[in-house]
């Protein structure tokens, strides 16, 4: 074995290598009480939360196979809450297509898990090996979100410039991944096409 492993964005030594880290117990992170009911519904029914008068006067979930859907979900205030990401500013760099895929992701593990991240739009930008000046595409950038993940801003901050991408050594427990997505074409709602 070497004396160093020289992985992107640090230096890993033996000595750090044999550190024993404590397991994370995330018990307590599943008992706080997340804005969406139906994401409470189902950590009761896994066992995450024993707690029964919690989730008692919590509204029933939809059943999926009924024709009575709701014709508008909002999800800037749904219970509540606005689940949507802020925008961000991504000047001067043309990076568009990387600050819209993570806001997509960053809304996507808000609506899904109920737990606010802040990702790193230079994460996404960087690893793809993009410059400011490139255009870039959101079914790129999605796939490499699904290859690769996007690690949260801490990791890897925006900077706004060209640099060589250099996470920090411990990206990959740091990311968000995303599963396969199904690239759709824009339609137009009935009755608005110009």
């Amino acid at each position: 074995m070497p004396d160093t492993l020289k992985p992107l964005g640090g230096r890993i030594t033996p000595d750090l290598l044999s550190t024993k880290v404590p397991l994370l117990d995330l018990k307590p992170i599943f008992q706080l009480q997340p804005a969406n009911p139906f994401l409470l519904k189902t950590r009761l029914t896994q066992g995450f939360i024993m707690r029964q008068d919690v989730v008692r006067d919590l509204p029933a979930a939809p059943d999926a196979g009924t024709s009575a859907r709701p014709t508008r979900v909002d999800w800037r205030n749904r219970f509540s809450t606005n689940w949507i990401t802020s925008i961000y500013d991504q000047d001067p760099c043309e990076s568009c297509w990387s600050y819209a895929t993570t806001a997509l992701v960053e809304s996507m593990v808000r609506i899904e898990h109920s737990y606010w991240c802040k990702l790193s739009e230079a994460d996404l930008h960087d690893g793809r090996n993009a410059k400011c000046a490139d255009g870039g595409s959101v079914e790129a950038s999605l796939d490499w979100a699904k290859d690769h993940g996007i690690a949260d801003y801490g990791c890897y901050p925006d900077n706004k410039n060209d640099n060589p991408y250099a996470p920090s050594w411990d990206r990959p427990g740091r990311i968000v991944k995303i599963g396969a997505h199904q690239p759709r074409r824009y339609q137009p709602a009935k009755g608005l096409a110009g």
